[in-house]
């Protein structure tokens, strides 16, 4: 799937399902059912390419995808064709 710059630019499925996805959902309201639930955040991080590596500095440049999956955004994207 290719990078979206915004939903404008999305198909008219890929913008269902990010309105399906997103309805009722605000990002300054904890992530959870229960007021005293832990929020669960689960990342993935994959490695694209090293960039650089300055071993004096101890600094190392990547290009790599980090992806965060959120219990409240779920959907049965079966439904559709993105």
């Amino acid at each position: 799937m290719q990078h979206r710059d915004s939903v404008a630019d999305a198909s008219q499925h890929e913008k269902q399902l990010h309105n399906l996805l997103l309805r009722g959902y605000s990002k300054h309201v904890r992530p959870v059912k229960h007021d005293a639930d832990p929020v669960e955040v689960r990342i993935a991080f994959s490695l694209v390419e090293v960039l650089s590596i300055d071993e004096n500095n101890g600094q190392l440049s990547v290009k790599a995808w980090l992806t965060m999956v959120s219990r409240r955004l779920r959907s049965s994207v079966s439904h559709y064709s993105v």
